[in-house]
């Protein structure tokens, strides 16, 4: 089960608890020991519903979004209590998109239609995948993996060409590769910040 601290009051003094399952199927809201309000199932969750709390008017809904999975929305008085953390939830969807385009421009060899090998497939593929699972899935720590890889991939294709190499020249496939090593380096980075805001809000699973 998993549980978030509400905060309808910048004084901070008094304080809501929301349960829900991990798969959305019933969600409950707590003042202390007294039940304000709960949702039997998922699609009541979707659709939503307003509480009434003192001079508060607290909303919650499952929302869906594209490409990634449902995640709850809680609105005091019309204001996003999660402001924060969905802006970066948003930043880390335009950074998946570019990281998906570039991973599956790897499989033809960065504009190279002609030369389609094995490697490039494969690590296509390989990136592609673990891109899903990092943006897509919020499995986080891939990003770590796929810094790993990308770093010892782009080390690799120096170390190989090292004579044809310029600095200011690069070619596609690595100057593509260090776009999609700096795309994973800054959504790590929304990822700390966004987890340290989640934690602000009392998020916790239990």
């Amino acid at each position: 089960m998993r549980t978030k601290q509400i905060f309808p009051d910048d004084a901070k003094i008094d304080f809501l608890t929301a349960e829900w399952e991990k798969d959305y199927t019933s969600l409950r809201l707590m003042r202390k020991d007294q039940k304000i309000g709960e949702f039997l199932s998922k699609e009541e969750l979707q659709i939503g519903k307003s509480f009434k709390i003192d001079n508060n008017i607290i909303f919650i809904n499952l929302r869906k979004t594209l490409f990634s999975p449902p995640e709850l929305q809680f609105l005091i008085n019309g204001k996003d209590y999660d402001s924060q953390s969905n802006t970066y939830i948003e930043k880390l969807f335009i950074l998946s998109i570019a990281f998906r385009i570039l991973a599956l421009l790897s499989i033809f060899s960065f504009f190279n239609f002609y030369a389609i090998g094995l490697y490039s497939i494969l690590s296509g593929i390989i990136y592609s995948g673990l891109g899903y699972l990092h943006f897509v899935e919020r499995k986080y720590k891939i990003g770590f993996v796929i810094s790993g890889l990308l770093f010892f991939d782009i080390s690799g294709n120096i170390a190989s060409n090292i004579r044809e190499i310029h600095i200011l020249h690069l070619p596609p496939e690595i100057s593509m590769r260090i776009f999609m090593l700096l795309l994973i380096i800054v959504s790590l980075i929304f990822v700390s910040k966004m987890k340290k805001t989640k934690n602000e809000g009392q998020y916790t699973e239990i």
